[in-house]
């Protein structure tokens, strides 16, 4: 694969619309799938999950499904609705009668999550039961990759041994990605081949001005921009995209019934990856091309900085993935250059690095609403000449092990941290 193939296919597989949180949206998935294989109403359900998808999947909002959270509600809707071909848009358009057998599922007793002891952090089970079957279901590694189905013990699919592969197999040779590549690919390719990012911009966007209007979650980006208005909050381009993402997430977490265009596996990656580009363009009245080209350096820093990290950490990846992308995005649409990038990414890693994540939520909106102004200002320091250097604890001057460094962090160091942040969510 070329190099141009690599960064266009990563952009297809890894950019894709989704609806909800993921991990609800995935245990949706997996307990569909296992419906489907069963052939007959599901009467229980019991989901094993990885402690990492437990975590996010807690307290946040499923889309349509008012004051609902968490992933036992997915699972239920996902059984009843039994139709594994809408991926990660399993509950999408679900009628008020899916609602209330799902709900009666819950209410029952009938739907039970678990945590299931496993290396894998994306890991989801679902074991269905009817009146006559059985059927089981697996997903690993990633959200919509099923692994296996079983109908009264008997496998009836398993993936193989490509479909198995690992992260950098799915996302078609990311590890052969690095932030050089990236810079060189976004400035070169034709801009005909960006524009499927047109589809990002308008559906990001969309949810985020829902978000504004509505009153959803803790409504961070609807007040941040009644503040900028008023004066009290400073009027900007980086005011306005904090408050903008901030809005998206809100949204997004409270449960709002509007579709995403996720990255690297997360919806809230998604948004804080495109919608601070957004703005900028807008304030700078940067021309569709310049635009495109900064999205697409956004979005695949931020899918390369999860090759490092992992699709799952401790780390907040809005703060540690996206949100570098961003700082990235930002530099080159004010004509930057690539010292001027690798500049305002190395103070990124110095500045908001351990930004924990525990779980998703509409509190999300406040570190998403950090997270971009942290991006806002690296940028600001690195079109000045400023950045942090390898004298600045984990940073290094060659960003791709400053960037190893990161994931070091977030995949090794943190794990304990991960238990700790699950057991206090369960105390609540």
């Amino acid at each position: 694969m070329n190099n141009s193939a690599l960064y266009l296919d990563s952009l297809r597989r890894e950019v894709v619309m989704a609806r909800g949180c993921t991990e609800p949206a995935a245990a949706a998935l997996c307990a569909a799938a296992a419906a489907r294989t069963l052939g007959e109403p599901v009467r229980s359900a019991a989901l094993s999950v990885s402690s990492y998808v437990y975590k996010n999947g807690m307290n946040v909002g499923i889309p349509g499904v008012p004051n609902e959270t968490g992933i036992a509600i997915a699972a239920a809707l996902g059984c009843v609705v039994a139709d594994p071909e809408r991926g990660l848009s399993v509950m999408q358009q679900l009628s008020a009668d899916e609602i209330r057998r799902a709900r009666r599922m819950v209410d029952d007793g009938n739907v039970t999550v678990s945590i299931q002891p496993t290396s894998e952090k994306v890991y989801f089970q679902a074991e269905c039961r009817s009146q006559n079957h059985a059927s089981r279901c697996v997903i690993a590694g990633y959200h919509d990759r099923i692994l296996l189905k079983e109908l009264d013990g008997r496998i009836v699919y398993r993936a193989s041994d490509d479909e198995r592969g690992d992260q950098a197999d799915k996302n078609g040779g990311t590890e052969a990605m690095t932030v050089r590549g990236i810079l060189d690919f976004c400035r070169t390719a034709p801009v005909e081949s960006l524009l499927m990012l047109r589809e990002v911009a308008a559906v990001n966007s969309r949810i985020a001005q829902e978000g504004l209007r509505g009153e959803w979650g803790l409504r961070i980006g609807k007040t941040l921009a009644a503040a900028r208005r008023s004066g009290f909050y400073h009027s900007g381009a980086a005011q306005e995209a904090i408050a903008l993402t901030a809005a998206a997430a809100d949204a997004r977490m409270a449960g709002c019934d509007l579709p995403v265009m996720s990255t690297a596996g997360s919806g809230n990656q998604g948004l804080t990856a495109s919608l601070p580009i957004i703005a900028a363009a807008k304030h700078a009245s940067a021309s569709e091309e310049t635009t495109l080209r900064a999205l697409a350096i956004s979005l695949l820093i931020t899918i390369h900085t999860k090759t490092y990290l992992g699709r799952l950490s401790a780390l907040c990846g809005c703060g540690v993935s996206a949100a570098i992308g961003v700082c990235a995005g930002l530099v080159f649409m004010m004509d930057g250059g690539d010292d001027a990038v690798y500049a305002a990414m190395r103070s990124m890693a110095a500045d908001i690095t351990g930004m924990f994540c525990d779980g998703a939520k509409p509190g999300c909106a406040l570190k998403i609403a950090t997270c971009v102004h942290a991006a806002y200002q690296a940028a600001a320091l690195a079109l000045a000449g400023v950045g942090a250097n390898a004298r600045d604890g984990i940073v290094r001057m060659d960003i791709e092990e400053t960037l190893a460094g990161i994931g070091r962090l977030g995949s090794d160091a943190m794990s304990s941290v991960n238990d700790a942040i699950l057991s206090l969510l369960k105390e609540a």
